[in-house]
């Protein structure tokens, strides 16, 4: 089985729609179709490890998996969204790409660059002007 059925067969298995699993994993829509549909063959780690998060599997049982392991696979937790980070919408692949990839950043790197945009982060400007002038290494 190619990891696009191995996937299609464990969504099926759990009762899960497309859009639904896609949701679930942080992953867009399109992404999980090219997957299934067999137009994506390597698809990126972390695609893999969110689907095989709430799929209730590994990695490996997703790239090899064998449809008789199928049926003990575990009920899938709810997931309530975090109060902390308001739900956000991307409208494009690039804007999705850029959301995902801000989620994986640790908390205090997307503090710094959440502070670098809005032009408030004054140590990062403090520490490239003493740089320049030759005053910090």
């Amino acid at each position: 089985m190619t990891i696009g059925e191995n996937v299609r067969a464990r969504r099926e298995a759990k009762t899960l729609g497309k859009t639904a699993l896609a949701e679930l994993a942080g992953v867009g829509y399109s992404t999980l179709w090219s997957l299934e549909e067999g137009v994506t063959i390597r698809p990126h780690r972390c695609v893999l490890v969110a689907l095989a998060g709430v799929l209730g599997c590994t990695v490996e049982d997703l790239l090899n998996g064998k449809p008789d392991i199928l049926t003990d696979l575990p009920d899938i937790p709810e997931r309530k969204p975090t109060p902390t980070r308001p739900p956000m919408v991307a409208e494009t692949e690039q804007e999705r790409y850029l959301l995902k990839e801000f989620r994986l950043m640790p908390q205090e790197a997307q503090h710094e660059f959440l502070m670098d945009l809005s032009g408030r982060n004054t140590k990062r400007f403090d520490r490239e002007r003493l740089k320049g002038q030759g005053r910090l290494l």
